[in-house]
């Protein structure tokens, strides 16, 4: 991925580490004890900022906080890791294991490989985990919309900008029997999140590919006019996926297509979506202290 984005010519060239950066990833959690966030300490917070499971909200601060930091469905972490964080290699190397479709079979095969080590694209970028989604990767927009309620808050209580941008790796239909395209309540909150000076980051979504029938029977084929929310919202900068292996050009199959239903061009852009380099979370404990 970051030969595709140059994520490292540009930190040897610019020192763009992420250093003084906050970045709140509104997710399943993020798994606290994964080593991959303990060497530039990505996930320890400075009051008044704190990670929350909105999932819980019975919960006092210190239990939301140790719920945020759990992570059974592993989306959030993976998200993370893709942001910050950094571990080196330990003795022998840091070991990469990648599941490939076996020749003429239909399982598949681990090969590993050796690295040096691994990195987020901004290793030293401070995480918010915002937690929305269950152990099962569910959740409701209602919790969505207050967490970026929640990020509003803490930035207009402070003199500066807090928490400077925002991860929406989530994908909800649109309904266009309840709101205007863009207009959802979902959407509407980007927005005024964003005019208050945080950048937002939402997925296109991966309802671009489909069966369906045609004159000449079944087939497969493009969906446009596919973005999802919040990924509908005008201000957000919506992403859609690409291959990840540069030599491997064009958008990935299953990546939500523009226009929008109302006629906006979408995604913004696309960045690689496939074959990703994985943090995976560790064995869920929540033995709290």
């Amino acid at each position: 991925m970051s030969n595709v984005i140059r994520a490292a010519a540009e930190r040897e060239r610019f020192g763009a580490s992420g250093e003084g950066i906050v970045w709140a990833l509104i997710d399943s959690g993020i798994d606290g004890s994964h080593p991959h966030f303990q060497r530039h300490e990505n996930l320890t917070l400075e009051a008044p900022l704190r990670h929350r499971d909105l999932t819980s909200p019975d919960l006092d601060d210190s239990d939301q906080e140790f719920e945020a930091l759990v992570d059974a469905f592993g989306h959030g972490t993976h998200m993370a890791g893709l942001i910050a964080g950094e571990v080196a290699a330990l003795p022998g190397g840091a070991v990469l294991e990648v599941n490939q479709p076996q020749t003429g079979t239909s399982s598949d095969v681990t090969v590993g490989s050796t690295l040096d080590a691994v990195s987020g694209l901004a290793p030293r970028c401070k995480l918010v985990s915002l937690k929305v989604l269950d152990d099962h990767g569910t959740g409701r927009t209602s919790l969505i919309i207050e967490a970026l309620r929640w990020i509003r808050d803490i930035n207009e209580q402070s003199r500066a900008i807090r928490i400077h941008g925002v991860s929406l790796a989530v994908s909800y239909a649109y309904d266009a029997e309840q709101f205007a395209c863009g207009l959802s309540p979902l959407c509407v909150e980007v927005n005024e999140l964003v005019k208050s000076g945080v950048i937002v980051v939402a997925a296109a979504g991966n309802a671009g590919f489909a069966h369906v029938n045609a004159l000449v029977g079944p087939i497969q084929a493009g969906v446009v006019m596919s973005i999802s929310d919040p990924g509908n919202a005008e201000l957000a900068i919506t992403v859609g996926s690409t291959h990840t292996d540069a030599k491997a050009r064009g958008v990935s199959y299953f990546s939500s297509k523009g226009p929008t239903a109302d006629g906006r061009l979408k995604p913004d852009l696309v960045a690689p979506g496939e074959r990703m380099l994985r943090v995976f979370p560790r064995r869920v404990q929540r033995n709290r202290r």
